[in-house]
């Protein structure tokens, strides 16, 4: 793990300067508490800008641990949920995975929504936190996440990326024009519809 954050990391810096855009590596550290420990305390000293856990199976003390610990002052994801969304914000992480009713999953659209509602919604003095929405996302889903989600979300995708017909960056720079549109248009339907978007969009359509 730690080797990928040397390698990877680097990448990321150039990616950064060439886009002029902030981006984040989220490194997995889930493991046996103590190690896990030491891992995310590892990563975080060799440059990771954020960190990955699988917060059900680790546990939320040891979640609660990585959150509050002074030597990791990086984003923190929680990955994956299907109900603890709630206690994932409690234990203290930034950004959570979830499942959304779009994809591979059969989850109740109301659910749904109150998955979202408990990652933002005023609870004490916690912060929200960002969802990430994942499950087969696709980039014909984008105004549909757009819809339900506003603005300040994530999209968790892989197999629309890496299985794009024209490739692994185009199906990269499909979600991003498709997001440009949105912020833009409020819609995707434009002159300005890329041809990354256009292939992706025939390919597995909307909804």
């Amino acid at each position: 793990m730690l080797q990928r954050v040397e390698r990877y990391m680097p990448k990321l810096r150039k990616a950064e300067k060439e886009t002029g855009e902030k981006k984040l590596y989220a490194v997995n550290v889930t493991d046996e508490p103590e190690k896990c420990i030491k891992l995310a305390e590892a990563a975080v000293d060799i440059g990771a800008n954020a960190l990955l856990v699988n917060y059900l199976p680790a546990g939320l003390g040891l979640i609660t641990s990585l959150c509050r610990n002074p030597k990791i002052k990086v984003p923190i994801l929680a990955h994956l949920d299907f109900g603890g969304a709630l206690y994932a914000r409690l234990a203290g992480v930034d950004l959570l995975c979830i499942p959304t009713p779009y994809g591979k999953f059969s989850l109740n659209y109301t659910k749904y929504i109150q998955i979202v509602h408990g990652l933002r919604s005023p609870f004490h003095d916690m912060p929200g936190v960002w969802p990430i929405a994942g499950g087969a996302i696709k980039q014909g889903h984008i105004p549909k996440l757009f819809s339900d989600l506003g603005c300040d979300f994530i999209i968790g995708a892989g197999g629309a990326i890496n299985a794009h017909p024209m490739g692994t960056a185009a199906g990269a720079r499909a979600f991003r024009q498709g997001i440009d549109l949105m912020m833009k248009y409020g819609k995707l339907e434009s002159e300005e519809l890329g041809q990354e978007l256009k292939v992706a969009i025939e390919a597995w359509g909307g909804i």
